[in-house]
């Protein structure tokens, strides 16, 4: 492993997504950022092959390492001139008790073993090996992505269709690191769990965040993918801050935040182009928002169709560019679409499929665990005990059910997206919004309540006498008793 490359790599995804999370004007506590930035540092480096590809670069160490290092500088030059970066040691945001420990602890075993399979285990999942990382492989021994792969048979697999996210991940992590590429994925898995566990401590009490958080990275399905090398894992966490940024809109009216959000549905476009699709479910939530917002119609229509634009235009440069102009094995969508949408109990059919055999089977709690089960639960107390719900909690409930109601409309569209494997992946998007729903509970915000009052008493008791307390003892007289 190079020790040297994967140190240039992080240093350059971290000052990548912090000049990005700086020009969209995001703010965030300083170990969220932290977080963050790296989240969107990998991203930003998942572009660069493939746009050296549409420019025709040969991709080697030497033209990627230029193109990073010209795009990290390029996205770093206002909060440079800003003078945004200082150098200064200052108090972490993020207090933790005693009972935070046990849980970073578990959660960190559980990062680190995921790292540590990235680490030590060749790439091995068949999509992969018949795509992603098969072009990778002859892309860095070749210094191009239509390389020769494309003189043999492909025509049992379209996995070499797929969105070059991956491939270019794969790319830059061999050029750079390994020939096993993939620890790129550690970087994204122990950022968004890191940043998950500060969004819970936030609004919920240490031990609720904690045994939530653990609920969800204890999802079998979901962490095998934290060390998978597959697209799911990575569209999960861009769709899902592709809504919590929406969410964050709606509270700071931050037109900034706002296309941020549309970028990030973006991203996760590029990860999963069927992903726009889902995009779309969204609008009506986004145009009542602006709405609400009394903005003027021209803004209102304008804001809707950048929100739109913007996944629309990853869409189109993979679907309608690059496999159009590019790629030399032709490729005609239009015979994966079903053509009989009169057929709507096709469609009844596919959402009952997956009520019964993904989320309502006990078979499925094997690769799911009991996070869905809690989540309805909480929701029902919540919708009939307390009746009230914040504007984040509401965005959260709208987002999870036009998830559900899309997942079966793209079965019913493309036949191809099967119930057993790819909605299956695709209901991991799920998991991460209902955690969103969580830290605006009622119910849980009152349980972080009565916890907090509760233990109150012991903390002021031992801010005023704590245990390292230095005590002073009198000395004992010398003196002689008369």
């Amino acid at each position: 492993m190079n020790i040297a490359g994967f140190l240039f790599l992080l240093i350059t995804h971290y000052f990548c997504g912090r000049g990005l999370l700086h020009l969209f004007g995001i703010e965030q506590g300083k170990i969220k950022t932290i977080a963050l930035s790296f989240i969107i540092g990998v991203a930003v480096a998942s572009f660069i092959p493939f746009l050296l590809q549409l420019l025709y670069v040969r991709i080697n160490t030497v033209s990627v390492a230029i193109a990073i290092c010209i795009t990290t500088l390029l996205l770093n030059i206002q909060p440079i001139i800003a003078r945004k970066y200082k150098l200064k040691w200052t108090k972490w945001s993020l207090p933790l008790q005693l009972y935070d420990y046990p849980f970073i602890i578990l959660l960190g075993f559980l990062v680190v073993l995921s790292a540590w399979l990235c680490f030590y285990s060749p790439v091995n999942v068949r999509d992969t090996l018949s795509g992603p990382e098969l072009l990778a492989k002859y892309t860095v021994d070749e210094q191009t992505m239509l390389n020769s792969v494309f003189s043999v048979d492909l025509g049992t697999t379209n996995n070499y269709l797929k969105p070059p996210y991956l491939t270019s991940l794969q790319v830059v992590y061999k050029l750079f690191v390994m020939s096993y590429g993939a620890m790129w994925l550690p970087v994204l898995a122990i950022s968004f769990t890191t940043w998950l566990y500060c969004l819970f401590r936030q609004s919920l009490h240490g031990v609720i965040a904690g045994i939530l958080l653990l609920f969800f990275v204890a999802i079998r399905e979901v962490y095998s993918y934290s060390h998978v090398i597959l697209f799911d894992y990575s569209n999960m966490i861009f769709f899902f801050y592709g809504v919590y940024f929406l969410s964050k809109y709606v509270s700071n009216k931050k037109i900034g935040t706002f296309f941020f959000s549309a970028l990030l549905f973006g991203i996760a476009t590029y990860t999963r182009t069927e992903t726009v699709a889902l995009v779309v479910l969204l609008l009506p939530l986004v145009i009542y928002y602006l709405n609400k917002a009394q903005l003027p119609k021209g803004r209102i229509v304008l804001n809707a169709l950048i929100f739109i634009a913007i996944p629309a235009f990853f869409y189109f440069i993979w679907m309608n560019v690059y496999l159009k102009f590019y790629m030399p094995i032709t490729f005609d969508l239009g015979q994966q679409v079903n053509t009989h949408f009169g057929e709507l109990s096709r469609l009844v059919e596919r959402l009952e499929l997956i009520t019964t055999q993904l989320v309502f089977n006990p078979n499925a709690l094997v690769g799911y665990g009991y996070l869905t089960y809690l989540f309805i639960l909480v929701a029902i107390i919540d919708a009939v005990r307390y009746r009230r719900y914040t504007e984040e909690a509401k965005i959260a409930l709208y987002s999870i059910f036009a998830l559900y109601i899309g997942f079966a409309i793209l079965g019913y569209i493309l036949p191809w997206m099967d119930v057993v494997n790819t909605t299956k992946r695709a209901l991991f998007k799920l998991f991460p919004i209902m955690l969103l729903y969580f830290c605006n509970s009622p119910l849980l915000l009152s349980w972080s309540a009565a916890l907090k009052n509760w233990e109150m008493p012991i903390v002021q008791l031992q801010e005023k006498h704590p245990i390292n307390k230095t005590v002073s003892v009198p000395k004992p007289s010398t003196k002689k008793k008369k």
